[in-house]
Parts: structure tokens; C-alpha cells; sequence
């Protein structure tokens, strides 16, 4: 997974630290065009970046790199599927689902035994399809991680007294409404735009490093890369509507929903911020993003605000 999206509590970092394209006229796609009796809910996922993976000792300076990292992890076995028995007549087991990216969080989180050496730990997850009738098939996949040594995935530089490492700030924003109908039982939109069909509902982006704001970044929609959706950044109303899809990649819901008009993986839509670059010396920082993602008629304003912890020093820290 070569980028992933914002964690609402704190990570400290070692640093001691979302349908073929919507479209304005595709009403069908629309929750806001919902029927009366209709239910919809919507959280907010903010996967907030801040690369201050660093290390610095008084000869040398390292730089932790994930996208180096992710190599150290493997696909292993799928054991499965295990089925679940519905009604009527047995229905045939559908294809395997592809293995989902390495996850993010697990690259992060390990980036100390990247720094020392040893075995990085693999982990687990599930995937399932539901077929009708109460039928369904669920799989277990194994990512497995390598013995690595001391330094691996790190960069080093030399050490130049007074020059403070630069640190880039990136956030991705998406929003999942989930509308539950007579004919739709759950219907995922990723959309971030207004009812309009043109504005983008993700504004007021603003940064603050150590209570300081620093930039107003603007933001860009994009659509079709693959994503991990947990909802972190608020929701509104019918939140029990979003649980099944806590935790699942973007496609995955696209696929698993009871709509079948949204499986195009360009339907995988969220705002990404325009990176912002600061400088940060050896101590504890606060990194704060504050912003909105405005409503439209089928769900109100959510105000974002996420902060991360990020202290540099000479040793590596979770």
C-alpha cells in the first residue's frame, strides 16, 4: 500500500510520533435524493501524515522510508472459505477475493524494529461474500513479515548541526454514506460533492504546528485508488448503518454493498490536501488539522479537527 488515510487520536511517532464517476446527472447515485422514509448515516475518515520519521544522533540523521518498508511484507496462505448456510437450494462458492494492500498502520508501527532489526510481525484479517438468502463465504488471509536487519528501510544522511529536518504534512479526507432503503438495503456513496454536483463539500482546511497556524492548504478530489475506511473524524445520522463497513478497504465496501451500480473502483473518491512542508527541531510537537466537510441534504456539517504528537530525538520510539 503505497499511500493509505486520519487517525482522530494520537499516534506518537518515533520519532517520541471512498458506481461509475458520480456525475451531476446521476440522480440514481445521489443519497440525496433519497425517498421519504429512507435512512442514511455518514462518517468521516481523516488519514492524516506527518512524516517526521526521524532519528537524529550527533554524526548521522535517519529517515524511516514505508514505501521501502512495505517490500519487508508478504501475502501467505488463505485458508477458507468458511460458509455460512442460508436458505433454499446450496449455492456455489463464488471467486476468492484478492488480498487487500498492506495496511499502513502495520508498516508504522513497526518502523522501530525496522530501525533496531528483528522479526516483523504479519498479522491477519478476514474477507467475506454474501450471496442472497443468508449465504456467505469468509476467508482468512496471512501477511507474513521478513527478519530484517538493523537499519533496514532507513536512510541516512549526514548529521549538519542547526539544520532542523523537514517534515511534509499530508491528509486524505473521505466521507461514507450508507443509505438503507425498501430497494437498498445498504447503498455506499464515497462522494464528497455538494448537490450541485460541483462543489467540493471538504473546506476550511487550516495547519497548526505547536498551537501555530502555518497554512491554509486547498485540497483536490481524486477518485480510484483503493483506501482503508474506519470512520475517525465524526459522524451524524444513522451511524449503525456504517458498522459493517468499519474497517473494510474502499473497493471491498464499493463490492459488498446491496447496490451493484457503484462497483467501478473510480467510485473510490476522496479529497486529498496539498502537502504542506515545515521544519521541526529535537523535542515534542503538536500537528493539528482543523477543517469541515460540509453537508448536503441527506446529512449535516462535520467539523474535523485531528491532532498528532510527533517528538524528535536521538532514539527510536513507537
Amino acid at each position: 500500500m503505497k499511500k493509505a488515510f486520519i487517525a482522530a487520536g494520537f499516534i506518537m511517532a518515533m520519532i517520541a510520533c471512498k458506481e461509475q464517476s458520480l456525475t451531476p446527472t446521476e440522480d440514481i447515485n445521489n443519497h440525496s435524493n433519497a425517498k421519504a422514509g429512507a435512512q442514511t448515516g455518514q462518517g468521516i475518515i481523516v488519514d492524516f501524515q506527518v512524516d517526521a520519521n526521524y532519528v537524529i544522533t550527533e554524526e548521522v540523521t535517519y529517515h524511516f522510508d514505508k514505501d521501502a518498508a512495505e517490500a519487508y511484507f508478504t501475502n501467505g496462505t488463505v485458508t477458507g472459505p468458511v460458509i455460512t448456510t442460508g436458505t433454499g437450494a446450496t449455492q456455489p462458492t463464488p471467486a476468492q477475493p484478492a488480498p487487500d494492500p498492506i495496511k499502513n498502520s502495520e508498516i508504522q508501527q513497526q518502523k522501530c524494529t525496522f530501525f533496531n532489526g528483528g522479526q516483523l510481525a504479519g498479522y491477519t484479517y478476514k474477507k467475506t461474500v454474501n450471496g442472497t438468502r443468508g449465504w456467505k463465504w469468509e476467508w482468512t488471509y496471512t501477511v507474513n513479515g521478513a527478519l530484517v536487519e538493523p537499519k533496514t528501510a532507513w536512510t541516512s544522511t549526514v548529521t549538519q548541526p542547526g539544520v532542523d529536518p523537514t517534515v511534509p504534512i499530508n491528509a486524505y479526507i473521505a466521507g461514507l454514506s450508507m443509505l438503507s432503503s425498501t430497494q437498498h438495503p445498504s447503498k455506499a456513496s464515497f462522494s464528497l460533492l455538494s448537490d450541485d454536483g460541483l462543489t467540493n463539500r471538504v473546506q476550511d482546511l487550516k495547519i497548526f504546528v505547536d498551537g501555530v497556524e502555518i497554512a491554509a492548504p486547498a485540497n483536490t478530489i481524486t477518485n480510484g485508488e483503493n483506501f482503508y475506511y474506519a470512520t475517525n473524524a465524526g459522524s451524524n445520522g444513522v451511524t449503525s448503518l456504517l458498522t459493517p463497513y468499519e474497517g473494510q478497504w474502499a473497493f471491498t465496501i464499493l463490492t459488498t454493498d446491496s447496490f451493484s451500480g457503484n462497483n467501478d473502483p473510480s467510485n473510490a473518491i476522496r479529497a486529498k490536501m496539498d502537502e504542506v512542508v515545515t521544519t521541526l527541531g529535537v523535542g515534542t510537537h503538536s500537528i493539528t488539522l482543523t477543517g469541515i466537510v460540509k453537508g448536503n441534504a441527506a446529512s449535516a456539517a462535520v467539523p474535523v479537527s485531528v491532532t498528532k504528537t510527533v517528538t524528535i530525538n536521538g532514539g527510536c520510539n513507537p
